[in-house]
């Protein structure tokens, strides 16, 4: 185990963190974890809890505890739990950025306290987001774990890049290359993301169930193998037929409002004439 000689708060942080980890890979028991605590301290850091007694301890986290007393002073933890309680997520904050620096001001701020399952980090976690529509996706979902609630805020905000993708670009491309984009900007692949999951929070606005959007529903292709035998053509002829009947009847009801525009300022009653 790594000695340590300092007294500051933050170095003991860090080795207390190390400690943990190491005490978790090595499964040291009670007895064990104790002597080692003891005997990592050196310098500054020795003389400082010379006069705690391993033995007089019951457990490893009771230890852990006395000692982060002498190297956390109170002061230190009450400012970083208001440091805590008062973090918000920054405007371009990565959602993965804004989940570990808060990760990190609890440690500081509840030394010693469970993080995965802690229902005040993850709660904190979720309502000081930027985006408020995605905290309350995520608190639907209601995640039980830390790195639940983490990887749920991914899915909701892949899934809408995903959505504002197809609307910009009519097809898929665009929202395969939105949540590609932004797989890489949080240090993961797109093939990584579960579908199941990114389609959990669409909404098809054909049927208007969630779930799936309107190219995947069910509803929406019986609707056009119909129309498609009522006039005879495959199912693709049909739908390009309908898109582009669309397409050139919004064409048509632009330019009798640009008409109607222009009929109305060359009117004798506006120009005063």
């Amino acid at each position: 185990m790594t000695p340590l000689s300092s007294v500051e708060g933050a170095d003991w942080r860090v080795w207390r963190r190390a400690f943990e980890q190491t005490a978790l890979i090595n499964n040291w028991n009670d007895m064990r974890g104790r002597r080692e605590i003891y005997a990592a301290m050196e310098g500054e850091a020795a003389r400082n809890t010379q006069d705690l007694d391993p033995m007089q301890f019951g457990n490893v986290a009771d230890m852990l505890a006395a000692f982060e007393a002498r190297f956390v002073p109170a002061a230190d933890t009450k400012l970083c739990r208001a440091q805590f309680e008062s973090a918000r997520q920054l405007p371009n904050e990565q959602m993965t950025a804004w989940h570990a620096r808060l990760r990190e001001l609890f440690i500081r701020a509840f030394p010693g306290q469970a993080v995965e399952d802690s229902a005040l980090l993850i709660d904190q976690f979720i309502k000081r987001m930027y985006d408020h529509k995605t905290a309350e996706w995520v608190i639907n979902a209601s995640p039980a774990t830390y790195a639940q609630a983490l990887a749920t805020s991914q899915n909701v905000l892949a899934n809408q890049l995903f959505l504002n993708g197809r609307k910009t670009d009519g097809n898929n491309k665009g929202g395969v290359s939105a949540m590609s984009d932004f797989a890489t900007d949080e240090g993961t692949n797109a093939e990584e993301w579960d579908v199941n999951l990114l389609n959990a929070t669409a909404t098809c606005w054909f049927c208007k169930k969630t779930g799936h959007l309107r190219d995947d529903c069910r509803e929406f292709k019986k609707m056009l193998e119909y129309f498609a035998g009522l006039f005879g053509v495959p199912v693709n002829q049909y739908k390009a037929n309908r898109g582009k009947s669309r397409k050139e009847g919004k064409e048509r009801k632009a330019n009798k409002k640009s008409k109607k525009k222009v009929q109305t300022t060359t009117s004798p009653e506006a120009t005063g004439n």
